[in-house]
C-alpha cells in the first residue's frame, strides 16, 4: 500500500482533484455516471460525509450535477479541455528525445543524486561478482571466446529466474524464458512482438519516460490512461478505451508497471491485478508487464505479478537483475507466453543472444546462498533511506506538498504547491550540484508540471539532509 501525506490539504479536497483529473482528461465522459455516494466512500475508505463533500466540491465547481433519484453526472459543460472521445496522444520520437537528452545534458554536474533510479551502490555485492567471474572464466574460458549458440540465454541463468518466479506467483519452466540485454530490450522485444508500426499502445500515466522512448523508436503511439498512487491504473478507464465499440484507435498493447510503479511508486492491489488480467484476455489484447521492482519490496513478502492470474500465456512478463545486483550487467528476462516464438526470433534478428558471461555471474549469485540475503539488507536499507528522505521532504518543503510513500521500491512522487513548475526546479537545483527529475518526462502530453520524482537510492547522509533543506527552500522561493 502507498501512504500519502498530503500536508495541509484535506481529504475530501484530494479525492475531488482526483475526479477532476478523470473529468479533465476525458476517462470521464459529459453525461456519464459516477458511482454512488456509498460506493465511492467503499472504494477510496472514507466517510459518507467525506464522499459527499467530494461531490459537492465537484458541483461547486460545476463538473458534476445531481440529478433527483438517479445520483451524480458529469456535466456537459465540464467537456471544455477536449472534443470527442480519449484518444491516443502521439508520442513524437523527437520531442521525447529532445527532452530526455536536454534533461541528462542539464544534470550532468550534479554531486547530489535525488534523480538516479537505482539501489544503493554500496549494497550491490560487487566483490562477490567479481570473484565469481574470475572463477567462471577459469572453469570456462569459451564464454568469452566464442559466440553462444543459444539464443534463448544460459540455462543455469534461466532455471534460476523460473525458480524465483514461484515468489512471484508465477510456475514457468525454463525453456519459457529468454534472458536479454536488461529489462528494456526485453520491453522493445515484447512491443516488437505484439504491434505494429502505427499503432497504439495503452500506458499508465505518469509514465516512465524510457517507455515513451522505446515507443517513439518503433513508430508506436501511447495512450495514456490515468494512474493512481494508490492503486495504480484506472481500470474503469482501460475498460472504456478497449471497449470494441469505442471511437478512436484500437489499444493493440496494455503495458503496466504494478509492483512499486515508476515514478508513482505504486502498488496494484491483487485485486485490481486479476481484474486487469481477466479484462485484456477478455478483449484478447497483449498484456505486457514490467516487473523489474517487484523483489524490493518492505514487507513479508513478494508482491505477486500479473502474470501469477495467467491462464492463457497472453501476459509477457519483463524482469531484470539491474535493480537487485548491479545495473550495468544488463541482464534481463521475458517470458512471453503465447508469444514465445514470436519473441525467439526476434531476438535472434535483433541481437543474436546476450553475453554468456555476465549470465553466469547472475546464475551463479542466485544460486549461492548469499542471494536471500542480499535481498533482506537491500530491502531493509532502502526501505530507511525511503523513509529518511520522505521525512526530510515533509520537514524542509512548504505547506501543501504531497508526498507519496511507497511500500517498496526507491522512488516518491512528489505534488508541489500552488502549481510550481518543477522543470523550473530541476533547473535552479543543478546550479546548486542537486539532481531531481522533473514530472513533465512523464508524460507524452505535457501534464505532471508541478510534479518531482525523487530517487531513494543513495544513503541519506548529512549531505543528503543539507540538499534537501536547500530543495525545500527552492521551493518555497517559487511560491511567490
Amino acid at each position: 500500500m502507498v501512504h500519502t501525506v498530503k500536508m495541509d490539504i484535506p481529504l475530501y479536497q484530494q479525492l475531488a482533484r482526483h475526479l477532476q483529473s478523470a473529468i479533465s482528461s476525458g476517462t470521464l465522459q459529459p453525461g456519464s455516471r459516477l458511482p454512488s455516494v456509498r460506493h465511492l466512500a467503499a472504494q477510496h475508505r472514507v466517510s459518507i460525509s467525506t464522499a459527499l463533500q467530494v461531490y459537492r466540491q465537484l458541483e461547486n465547481w460545476r463538473l458534476v450535477e445531481a440529478r433527483p433519484k438517479s445520483g451524480y453526472f458529469v456535466t456537459v459543460a465540464a467537456d471544455t479541455k477536449r472534443s470527442g472521445p480519449l484518444k491516443a496522444d502521439t508520442v513524437d520520437p523527437i520531442a521525447v528525445q529532445d527532452r530526455v537528452l536536454s534533461y541528462n545534458r542539464i544534470r550532468r554536474t550534479c554531486r547530489i543524486h535525488f534523480d538516479v533510479a537505482i539501489g544503493p551502490p554500496a549494497l550491490y555485492p560487487v566483490r562477490k561478482l567479481q570473484l565469481l567471474g574470475g572463477q567462471i572464466l577459469r572453469r570456462q574460458p569459451n564464454l568469452v571466446s566464442s559466440y553462444g549458440m543459444n539464443s534463448t540465454g544460459y540455462l543455469p541463468l534461466r532455471e534460476q529466474v523460473a525458480r524465483s518466479l514461484l515468489n512471484a506467483g508465477c510456475t514457468v519452466r525454463p525453456d519459457d524464458v529468454l534472458i536479454a540485454n536488461g529489462c528494456t530490450e526485453a520491453l522493445n522485444l515484447a512491443l516488437r512482438a505484439t504491434t505494429q508500426v502505427g499503432g497504439t499502445v495503452a500506458v499508465e500515466s505518469p509514465v516512465y519516460f524510457g517507455l515513451l522512448e522505446i515507443l517513439a523508436s518503433l513508430g508506436l503511439r501511447a495512450l495514456e490512461i490515468p494512474t493512481s498512487a494508490s492503486h495504480g491504473m484506472s481500470l474503469e478507464a482501460l475498460e472504456l478505451v478497449t471497449r470494441p465499440d469505442t471511437a478512436g484507435p484500437r489499444v493493440a498493447a496494455v503495458v503496466s508497471i504494478p509492483n512499486f510503479h515508476n515514478p508513482l511508486g505504486s502498488l496494484m492491489p491483487d485485486s485490481h491485478k486479476k481484474r486487469l488480467v481477466e479484462l485484456l484476455n477478455a478483449r484478447q489484447i497483449p498484456l505486457i508487464e514490467d516487473d523489474v521492482y517487484g523483489e524490493l519490496h518492505f514487507g513479508g513478502q513478494r508482491p505477486f505479478a500479473l502474470k501469477s492470474w495467467d491462464t492463457t500465456g497472453n501476459v509477457l512478463l519483463c524482469g531484470s537483475a539491474s535493480k537487485v545486483l548491479a545495473p550495468n550487467l544488463r541482464v534481463g528476462w521475458i517470458v512471453a507466453g503465447r508469444w514465445q516464438n514470436r519473441v525467439e526470433a526476434l531476438k535472434f534478428t535483433q541481437s543474436i543472444n546476450t553475453a554468456e558471461l555476465p549470465q553466469a555471474m547472475v546464475a551463479e549469485f542466485m544460486a549461492s546462498g548469499g542471494y536471500d540475503h542480499h535481498l533482506r539488507r537491500l530491502r531493509q536499507q532502502i526501505k530507511i533511506q525511503t523513509r529518511q528522505t520522505a521525512q526530510a521532504i515533509t520537514h524542509h518543503f512548504p505547506p501543501g506538498t504531497v508526498v507519496h510513500i511507497p511500500s517498496g521500491g526507491y522512488l516518491l512522487w512528489i505534488g508541489l504547491p500552488n502549481e510550481i513548475d518543477a522543470w523550473q526546479v530541476f533547473e535552479q537545483a543543478v546550479q546548486q550540484g542537486i539532481g531531481v527529475t522533473p514530472g513533465t518526462l512523464f508524460t507524452g502530453s505535457g501534464r505532471f508540471k508541478d510534479y518531482l520524482r525523487i530517487s531513494c537510492g543513495n544513503a541519506f547522509d548529512a549531505e543528503a539532509e543539507r540538499a534537501m533543506a536547500q530543495l525545500g527552500r527552492l521551493v518555497a522561493a517559487m511560491q511567490g
